[in-house]
């Protein structure tokens, strides 16, 4: 029963081949030109469900993406998202099949996240910008970059400058420069292990001397 209901929900919130989703087929004219993410009380939400059957439903998601999907139906569903999510302390987005549109969305909602993996993930300057504006990164513990693709040395080091309490960084097979390496050494006072292709076994004591 619980995978029939998360079929449906699924059918809500995923869009179809013209860019449109079952939620929002049936707006009125006069908010033809609102975003379909802005989930104001004028959009002709689905069914209201209780919010423990949402997350029992939720439960079942095994894909970031389709979790970020489902938080973006209505005010209902994104409120269960964050129930759900809420107490995850380490996310991992190695194999999520979509990370430049599941990391900006997922972030936000992980209140008590410590630890970030995004190991071989292809993303962008403007995923990783919209990253760093959510509140939850300034507590990052772990963040690993290892082999992230499709982002540039500055886009790197404006995320990681605002993971003030970073204590293990792992910049390996990025394109980070040493100036970067530098600026992020004086951005994160707890760094106690960095690895980079730059230089295997890199001295953060020194680094930091040298600055």
């Amino acid at each position: 029963m619980a995978q029939l209901l998360l079929a449906r929900l699924l059918d809500w919130g995923n869009p179809r081949d013209d860019g449109s989703t079952w939620w929002s087929e049936r707006r009125d004219d006069d908010d033809a030109e609102t975003s379909s993410d802005d989930l104001s009380e004028d959009f002709n939400e689905p069914p209201e469900l209780p919010e423990d059957v949402l997350i029992n439903c939720f439960q079942h998601l095994r894909s970031y993406h389709d979790i970020a999907s489902a938080a973006r139906v209505s005010r209902s569903w994104h409120s269960a998202a964050v129930r759900l999510w809420g107490h995850r302390q380490r996310l991992t987005f190695a194999k999520c099949r979509n990370p430049e549109i599941a990391l900006p969305s997922i972030i936000p909602m992980a209140c008590v996240v410590t630890d970030i993996d995004l190991c071989g993930c292809r993303l962008s300057d403007a995923s990783l910008e919209a990253a760093s504006m959510a509140t939850p990164v300034c507590q990052l513990q772990s963040l690993s970059l290892w082999g992230v693709k499709g982002v540039s040395d500055a886009g790197i080091c404006r995320l990681v400058m605002k993971c003030k309490s970073l204590k293990h960084l792992n910049l390996g097979g990025t394109c980070v420069t040493s100036s970067s390496i530098f600026t992020i050494a004086r951005s994160c006072p707890s760094l106690e292990i960095l690895r980079s292709s730059l230089r295997q076994g890199l001295d953060l004591v020194s680094l930091r001397m040298a600055l």
